[in-house]
């Protein structure tokens, strides 16, 4: 019996895919972090020469090798699929700022790795755009040693009491969100 393999074989998604599989998918190959630009004061209408102005976003992103389910994600949330060539080319998902809300939403009770991550985005996106830079600098500290913790969610099972230590900084997740203890 010959069996014949079509390599080229494309695979068949429904528009609308299961989202507890985006879930999943999601808590594997997908990240949520707040970005942080630093502009001298001369290029900033308004700013003071010398100083440096930080300014601070949320992007939220899903890799993979091939495109279809990205697809699928954005049919279903917005965004774009972008193309990133390389030694081993590859497609990311990515939703910006306020944009990732429906998406966060969505998520918030179907992960089960990247629920403080969220929590963090969902109060990030609700500060208004005067509010104090001190509350976004916080956010995008506590965001980044959440998204550093590489094997940790292997070894601990992490509940809104916990006090995580990492990078020798604690990480505080309670039910008003997650921070960084002083």
């Amino acid at each position: 019996m010959e069996v014949i393999v079509d390599t080229q074989m494309q695979m068949n998604f429904s528009k609308a895919l299961d989202r507890d599989y985006i879930a999943g998918f999601f808590d594997g190959e997908g990240c949520v972090a707040v970005c942080k630009v630093t502009t001298p004061g001369e290029k900033i209408k308004g700013g003071r020469d010398g100083a440096m102005y930080e300014k601070f976003f949320l992007v939220v992103q899903i890799t993979q090798r091939t495109r279809e389910v990205l697809d699928c994600v954005q049919s279903m949330y917005g965004g774009m699929v972008r193309q990133h060539s390389g030694k081993r080319p590859c497609y990311y998902w990515v939703v910006r700022g306020k944009y990732a809300l429906p998406f966060l939403n969505d998520m918030e009770s179907r992960v089960h790795i990247k629920g403080p991550q969220i929590a963090l985005a969902k109060e990030f996106i609700a500060l208004p755009r005067s509010w104090n830079v001190e509350r976004r600098r916080e956010i995008y500290h506590a965001m980044s040693a959440l998204n550093g913790l590489r094997n940790f969610w292997r070894k601990h099972v992490v509940t809104p009491e916990s006090l995580v230590r990492v990078r020798k900084r604690k990480v505080v997740i309670t039910e008003d969100g997650v921070g960084l203890e002083e």
